[in-house]
């Protein structure tokens, strides 16, 4: 098997520095920074494009000298939604992460398919031009192979891994499994089955609050009063309003969409309950690609600015370096 058996020049391949082969160790694609799977997000076709890992230079981090500086593995993710890495690699893993690089590599994209490349191949002499694009100033970054360069990558040799997921990730595949059917057989099938709660399970009546709070903005949009509200839209309040939160409750794994940490239920402290939030606060639609759920903190500090400003603030309240932007563990 070859690169050019599983994508084609027209398809899009990223590269991305890593420190080893993907491995059911961490079967996952990990940043520090949610604007790297935002990018990603908004660039990939999953059904086609294709992520590479690269091999890192720096014995500190690529400790294996066979995988420095090498092509290394070939990954098809799912990057609709990010997702915090501590549910798709094994809690060791994690929690060796944890201890070492606290507070980074906290999203992550899953991976549905993967390849090694058999041999790994020099970068530099392979894709020279893809493997200078890693350093400064996209360390940690995804960038996009140029066409100068395609031919020569889907010349070389791959072999198909066979990954052991974790729950989560399992269950990414059911749903990516189920969003590729038709509309005709998603109805067959009762899709949102899989989104109803137990009537008893208090998220439901959190769902309702947020959607009457969505509702609520929606309604005032525009309205004078006291002071001008801006416009806010969103699906109606019943059913698909009701499905949409409570699909993103369960696509974030009861997370926060902002810092990754559970998220309680249980009100004994309101900034750590569920908040609904406009990914891009400068877009006014609550709709599937610009709604999240968060901590009311985490909304409230995030406010009208974006992702990435928020991630700078968050990085300081965690003690991480604020200027040195780039990634610890893609340092090329």
């Amino acid at each position: 098997m070859i690169l050019g058996d599983i994508i084609t020049a027209s398809d899009k391949m990223f590269v991305k520095s890593e420190w080893a082969p993907v491995s059911d160790r961490w079967p996952a694609l990990s940043f520090t920074r949610q604007s790297i799977g935002r990018k990603l997000r908004a660039l990939m076709n999953p059904a086609r494009d294709v992520v590479i890992y690269v091999g890192t230079s720096d014995e500190r981090f690529t400790r294996d000298a066979a995988h420095r500086r090498r092509l290394l593995s070939v990954l098809r993710v799912e990057p609709h939604h990010i997702r915090a890495t501590e549910d798709l690699v094994p809690a060791e893993s994690w929690d060796e992460a944890r201890t070492n690089y606290p507070g980074r590599f906290l999203y992550s994209f899953p991976v549905l398919q993967a390849w090694d490349f058999d041999p790994y191949p020099l970068a530099p002499e392979v894709a020279p031009l893809a493997y200078r694009s890693l350093g400064w100033p996209n360390q940690g970054d995804v960038v996009e192979v140029g066409p100068e360069e395609k031919a020569s990558l889907l010349q070389l040799p791959i072999r198909e891994l066979t990954l052991q997921l974790q729950d989560a990730a399992r269950r990414v595949s059911e749903l990516t499994a189920v969003r590729n059917l038709t509309a005709e057989e998603k109805k067959e099938i009762g899709r949102m089955e899989r989104f109803i709660t137990d009537p008893e399970d208090p998220i439901n009546g959190e769902i309702a609050r947020m959607a009457a709070l969505i509702d609520g903005r929606v309604s005032r949009s525009g309205a004078l009063g006291s002071h001008f509200h801006p416009y806010r839209a969103a699906p109606p309040i019943n059913t698909p309003l009701i499905l949409l939160l409570t699909k993103k409750w369960f696509e974030q794994n009861k997370r926060c969409a902002l810092c990754m940490a559970p998220i309680r239920l249980d009100r004994s402290n309101p900034l750590l309950q569920p908040s609904p939030d406009r990914i891009e606060s400068c877009n006014p639609n609550y709709d599937e690609g610009n709604l999240s759920i968060t901590h009311l903190a985490c909304n409230l500090a995030k406010n009208k600015h974006s992702v990435t400003q928020f991630e700078e603030w968050l990085s300081l309240i965690r003690g991480l370096a604020t200027k040195d932007e780039s990634d610890v563990k893609s340092a090329n």
